[in-house]
């Protein structure tokens, strides 16, 4: 939903495909991208199998799922029949070990393209680079808080709550 509301702001015609919208609304949505009235189709796991769109060159994976098989299966959407079709991937760092499983299951190696400043780096030059920019003063370690007890503050409670109590009798 918040990439539709990005497309939208940005004049791309687009469709929501996803398991909280009613089936009518995901029919809708799948027949108006094959009719060519919408130019993109966001979809989950909820159309990931089943999807016949003749003429479909792009399939980009906004996230990854999780298992190979629905990889393979969401990019066979694109390239039928003999066609050339591009499936593009956004991987982060913590998904590289299904992009590796990715890559046993079908046999080759994926390739990679990397955007400067969006380069995935690695756990420890990660964790190099936070640590440079933390600042000493601070810690995660537990304190001690103690709590001193007033006794004229006990007192003064006492006096207070006495003030509003009742005099009266209970009914029987």
């Amino acid at each position: 939903d918040r990439l539709m509301a990005a497309l939208k702001l940005s004049k791309i015609d687009a469709a929501v495909c996803h398991s909280d919208k009613s089936q009518g609304a995901r029919r809708r949505a799948i027949a108006d991208f094959k009719s060519a009235k919408l130019q993109v189709l966001i979809a989950t796991e909820v159309a990931a199998r089943g999807l016949d769109i003749q003429g479909l060159d792009y399939v980009v994976n906004f996230n990854l799922p999780y298992l190979p098989e629905d990889y393979v299966h969401r990019i066979g959407r694109t390239g039928r029949a003999g066609n050339q079709g591009y499936a593009i991937s956004f991987v982060s760092r913590e998904e590289e070990s299904t992009v590796a499983r990715i890559e046993k299951l079908i046999g080759s190696k994926i390739k990679r393209i990397v955007k400067p400043g969006f380069e995935v780096s690695n756990r420890v030059s990660l964790l190099k680079s936070v640590s440079k920019n933390t600042r000493g003063y601070r810690s995660n370690k537990a304190t001690s808080t103690e709590i001193s007890r007033d006794k004229s503050a006990d007192h003064k409670a006492k006096k207070s709550k006495s003030k509003y109590s009742s005099s009266r009798k209970p009914k029987k």
